[in-house]
């Protein structure tokens, strides 16, 4: 009996349940935990959503599966190509030919001169295998191939 008598003397100090010492001793504890719980929660949600996710500099990649060989597919015939068909009203482009693009004209006192292709030249000149014939104002004439290409300005 000597054990329920101690606690019996230890529990004439402490204050009844229905005591206002009680409910005074058993507030002043749970609101600071209630504080510290809470703010542990807010810090916890605030980083976990605001730290962006970093992956490791050295990925492990797992193992490739083994591959078995794919059985051999028989060959079929190869069709032949189908030719180009250029829409109407475009003219026709021969791959052989190179292609002139008058960018300007300029009327100087020594003569005329004009930018072909990025190149400055005056009549007589040639220029990707064509000679200059005459250069006018909007216009220049080509010989390519005894051919007569007119280049005009856009």
């Amino acid at each position: 009996m000597s054990i329920i008598q101690e606690a019996l003397k230890k529990n004439q100090g402490m204050p009844e349940r229905g005591d206002s010492a009680y409910q005074k001793k058993r507030s002043g504890l749970s609101l600071p935990l209630l504080v510290i719980l809470m703010f542990a929660t807010g810090s916890l949600y605030i980083f976990r959503n605001a730290l962006p996710v970093r992956k490791p500099a050295n990925p492990v990649k797992p193992p490739a599966p083994a591959v078995e060989a794919a059985p051999a597919v028989p060959k079929t015939e190869e069709k032949p190509a189908v030719p180009l068909q250029i829409p109407v009203g475009m003219p026709a482009i021969k791959p052989d030919e190179p292609t002139f693009v008058l960018s300007g004209v300029m009327l100087l006192e020594s003569g005329p001169r004009a930018i072909i292709n990025g190149s400055v030249v005056e009549e007589g000149d040639k220029i990707g295998g064509a000679s200059v014939e005459l250069i006018e104002r909007e216009m220049v004439l080509l010989n390519y191939n005894n051919e007569k290409l007119t280049l005009r300005l856009k």
